[in-house]
């Protein structure tokens, strides 16, 4: 079944080689109302210009890349998603390294 309210995702491949690039809008929400665009802190409530004015200025068809933070609503996730689909964009969402497995400590002699 397919819901005409459902917006198009790109899902991270889990063995994928990352690429060398450096993605041209890179949108991170690390904690509920903090996000960053490219690196640059920016207050959620004016995401949205900063997005836009990005992607203007870029002049590309570049897609974003989201990461999202576990602690951040899903309704400020869905808000950045609602972003590229105004703005005919393809959106990636980009998952965190997973963290090596810990070593079990070794018995001395």
């Amino acid at each position: 079944m397919v819901s005409p309210f459902a917006l198009p995702v790109e899902l991270p491949k889990g063995k994928a080689r990352p690429s060398k690039d450096q993605p041209k809008i890179a949108v991170r929400l690390d904690a509920p109302g903090s996000a960053s665009l490219n690196g640059v802190a920016v207050p959620f409530d004016g995401l949205e210009p900063a997005i836009t004015a990005e992607m203007e200025r870029q002049g590309t068809n570049n897609a974003v890349i989201l990461q999202v933070a576990q602690d951040v609503p899903t309704g400020a996730m869905v808000t950045v998603l609602d972003i590229a689909k105004r703005n005919k964009r393809k959106i990636v969402l980009a998952s965190a390294p997973t963290p090596p497995a810990a070593k079990p400590p070794t018995a001395q002699p």
